[in-house]
C-alpha cells in the first residue's frame, strides 16, 4: 500500500512539473478542471471459471466522486496532459445473502448474517497521461489515455445456521486475502458544454481494467464439536470497470 501511494505521489508531482515547465514557456495555457461530479461504477470480473458462481467478488461500489484536470499548452494546441481521480463509496450488498440461501437452504435454516459496514470507506482509481481536445466555442470533447493505480477491498462474511430436524448449530465464515492495489489502464472520454467563459457542464465515461489475485477461505464450523471444514476459492484475472459521471468544471481557454 505504501509503495503504491508513493507511486501516486510521483505521478502527481511529475504531472505538475510538466505543467509548471510549460507555463514558463507560454502565456496561453488552457485548462479544464473538473471540481465537482457524481456518478456510479459498474464492475465485471472475468477471471478463472473455478471461482464459485454467485459468491460475491467484492463489495458494491456506488456514489462516485470524480475529479480531473486537463492542461493544454499553447493557444492552438489540442494535445495535453490529464490527471484523474475516481473515489467510490463502497457498501455490503445482498449478493452474499442470495448466494448463501441458494447453496445452503436445502439442509439448514438460515439464522443470521454478520455484515461489515463500509459506508464511510472508499476505493480509488487514479491515473495520469495524455489527452486530446476536440471542439470549439461551447462544445468540448476530450479523449484521454491514462495509466495509474486502483485500490481493491474485500470484506469478511459470516453466517450462522441450524440444521433441519436437529439442534446442531453451524457457523459459515468467508475470510478474504490478497487485497492489493493494482496497475490500471484507464481510457476515458469527457464531454463538456460551456455555460460561460469559466464554467462548463461535463459528462465523463471512464473504462478501466486491471488484474487482481485474491481468494476467500471458506470455514464451516460445527459449533457443538468445533470440527471445521475448509475450502479456498481463488480468483485470478482481469477486473473491468465502467464509471459514468456528471459534473461541473472550470475552463480557461
Amino acid at each position: 500500500m505504501k509503495k503504491n501511494l508513493f507511486v501516486l505521489l510521483l505521478l502527481v508531482a511529475f504531472s505538475f512539473e510538466i505543467i509548471q515547465a510549460q507555463e514558463e514557456k507560454t502565456d496561453n495555457l488552457q485548462l479544464l478542471i473538473k471540481f465537482f461530479s457524481l456518478g456510479n461504477t459498474w464492475s465485471r470480473f472475468s477471471g478463472d471459471r473455478g471461482y464459485p458462481p454467485g459468491l460475491p467478488y467484492c463489495t458494491k461500489e456506488t456514489y462516485d466522486v470524480q475529479l480531473a484536470m486537463s492542461a493544454f499548452f499553447g493557444k492552438n494546441s489540442n494535445w495535453g496532459i490529464d490527471v484523474s481521480l475516481v473515489l467510490s463509496n463502497i457498501y455490503d450488498d445482498d449478493k452474499f445473502d442470495m448466494y448463501v440461501r441458494n447453496n445452503w437452504s436445502s439442509d439448514y435454516y438460515y439464522l443470521s448474517q454478520y455484515k461489515s459496514s463500509y459506508s464511510d470507506e472508499f476505493v480509488y482509481r487514479f491515473g495520469s497521461g495524455v489527452c486530446y481536445k476536440y471542439g470549439k466555442k461551447r462544445f468540448i470533447i476530450i479523449t484521454k489515455a491514462l495509466i495509474g493505480v486502483t485500490s481493491f477491498k474485500n470484506i469478511e462474511k459470516s453466517v450462522s445456521f441450524k440444521k433441519k430436524d436437529s439442534n446442531d448449530m453451524y457457523l459459515l465464515n468467508y475470510v478474504p486475502s490478497g487485497n492489493t492495489d493494482s496497475f490500471t489502464i484507464m481510457p476515458c472520454v469527457s464531454f463538456g458544454f460551456r455555460l460561460n467563459r469559466i464554467l462548463a457542464l461535463t459528462f465523463d465515461a471512464m473504462y478501466s481494467v486491471y488484474r487482481n489475485n485474491f481468494s476467500y477461505t471458506e470455514t464451516f464450523t460445527d459449533l457443538y464439536t468445533d470440527h471445521q471444514t475448509l475450502n479456498t476459492y481463488k480468483y485470478k484475472g482481469p477486473v473491468n470497470n465502467l464509471s459514468i459521471s456528471f459534473g461541473l468544471a472550470f475552463t480557461v481557454f
